[in-house]
């Protein structure tokens, strides 16, 4: 029996195949389901699997959709089309498409992706279905193969973005901060976030997106900042769904010591200075710790190993505590931070001056003695000393 199968492409009647042979071998055209955002460009592949071993040289189908969730559908064709050397040729009408895959050519198409679908889901769209129908495909040798189509989901999400946090919101570079985006709720498969930086930001870094785990309403992802030499913001932008949300990081170059100075120059020993060191300004998030070290090394002057500042503050003091010297000690305190400091010259003295001054024995009146004699009528005078 002679089986004939004719396919209309715009308007014109297409003869797939005109044969005597039974058919035996079978094919399906297989559509996966998706989850989309609304307002969102989309794809999805259309997919062909022979699963007799035959493989078809022609192909066509007609893939339904809902015109209200969908606009702007078309259809390109896909590896396996292209590898066979074939052409698709598509008609369309509302809500439906009508394809076929054929060629001046006895190529046949192997197993894979037959054509992509590329449309626009509506923003106020509701989760819908796809359906691959009218599947019907022949071999080279012109014998029909039986084809079957598919029906796959359209689920919409509906979580929106949210909220784009950074942590902390202002740091000094170089340095690592975690940004994390937030979703209206928890998605039901992982959804893709857009991530973007403003171009005047050179020295930041981010990925371009961050996925959102199934389940789960937010992910974080990290922001590297280079140095910077001037107070300088860096937005960040996240988007998801036509929706977006920024955050601006502030970058803070590095906090310098700008003075330090001491209470007395000269320190009468034993005794002690308060010293101060001032920042070039406020110490970030987490506070700074300034070094102290002697200039010259000395045992007789004690510093603390280092000063905290506090975040916000500008300014710490600390004690130096001297010993008792006999003579006078030239030293120096140092106070570094971010490959800056700054130095304070202390002078060290005997409380008696250059040097200790030793008291005088008294004199041993039994060890030594003079006499003189004053002569004169009757006289006679002794002095002891």
């Amino acid at each position: 029996m002679q089986i004939t199968h004719i396919g209309r492409l715009a308007g014109a009647a297409f003869i797939l195949w005109a044969a005597q042979i039974p058919a035996l071998a079978q094919l399906s055209l297989n559509i996966g389901s998706l989850l989309v955002t609304p307002g969102s460009p989309t794809s999805v592949n259309i997919s062909v699997n022979s699963t007799s071993g035959t493989l078809p040289a022609v192909v066509q189908w007609t893939l339904h959709y809902s015109s209200t969730n969908v606009s702007g559908m078309s259809l390109q064709p896909g590896s396996a089309a292209v590898s066979a050397g074939k052409t698709l040729s598509c008609t369309s009408l509302t809500g439906s498409v009508s394809c076929v895959v054929w060629g001046m050519n006895k190529n046949t198409v192997p197993n894979g992706v037959l054509a992509t679908a590329n449309f626009n889901v509506s923003s106020t769209a509701s989760s819908s279905t796809l359906q691959v129908t009218n599947a019907a495909a022949a071999s080279a040798a012109s014998s029909l193969i039986t084809a079957t189509g598919s029906t796959a989901t359209l689920t919409v999400s509906s979580s929106r973005l949210s909220n784009l946090q950074c942590s902390p919101a202002a740091i000094v570079p170089p340095a690592t901060a975690t940004c994390t985006v937030t979703l209206s709720k928890a998605v039901a498969v992982a959804t893709t976030v857009s991530l973007g930086v403003a171009s005047n930001s050179s020295t930041v870094t981010i990925p371009s997106a961050v996925t959102v785990p199934a389940g789960a309403a937010s992910a974080s992802f990290p922001v590297q900042t280079g140095p910077v030499k001037a107070p300088a913001s860096a937005v960040l932008t996240a988007s998801l769904n036509g929706a977006s949300a920024t955050f601006s990081l502030s970058l803070l170059p590095p906090v310098l010591v700008k003075t330090l100075s001491c209470s007395l120059t000269k320190v009468v020993t034993p005794g002690s200075s308060t010293c101060t060191i001032a920042l070039s300004a406020a110490a970030p998030t987490g506070g700074v710790t300034v070094a102290l070290k002697l200039g010259t090394a000395t045992t007789a002057l004690t510093i603390p190993a280092s000063v905290f500042v506090a975040a916000g503050g500008t300014s710490a003091s600390f004690t130096v505590t001297a010993k008792a010297v006999s003579l006078a000690v030239t030293t120096s305190v140092v106070a570094t931070l971010n490959g800056s400091s700054q130095t304070f010259t202390l002078t060290l003295t005997s409380p008696f001056g250059g040097g200790w001054a030793l008291p005088r024995a008294a004199p041993d009146r039994r060890a030594s003695s003079t006499a003189w004699t004053n002569s004169g009528p009757g006289v006679s005078k002794k002095l002891v000393l």
